[in-house]
């Protein structure tokens, strides 16, 4: 008796269709990925490794696979808006990363150094993968 009154004041449980349910699933691992190439930047940082020009383009195309990867599943998360979802997440993605590159460059790494900010974003996305 309880319980159907809790389910009528809070109303029903919203579900994911399939597709948003892939969608989680994949942003998830998307974030896990995001996750494991900030560990394995800070270990490069950490262990003096100096990463050649390999490496560091291998690094980057990974970062630049796993950002359009999350900006595709949120773009298509409601497929009846996608056009205006798009665009507003294209200004969010080019705003996020204008201020990004500006606190990063001007006072993360000169104040905590390369190593504290490698880590302080890695536990950035770990904390957006709590939250999904």
């Amino acid at each position: 008796m309880a319980e159907e009154t809790a389910r009528k004041d809070h109303g029903p449980r919203k579900r994911f269709t399939k597709g948003q349910a892939v969608g989680v699933m994949v942003t998830g691992g998307l974030l896990l990925g995001f996750c494991a190439l900030c560990a394995f930047v800070y270990w490069q940082l950490y262990s003096g490794h100096a990463a050649g020009l390999l490496e560091t383009g291998s690094m980057l195309a990974a970062a630049g696979f796993v950002v359009a990867g999350l900006f595709v599943c949120a773009a298509g998360y409601n497929p009846a808006e996608q056009g205006r979802a798009a665009s507003s997440l294209y200004a969010a993605d080019l705003f996020g990363g204008c201020v990004a590159a500006l606190l990063a460059g001007l006072l993360a790494i000169p104040s905590a150094g390369l190593l504290t900010t490698t880590l302080g974003a890695g536990l950035a996305a770990v904390s957006a993968l709590l939250l999904l």
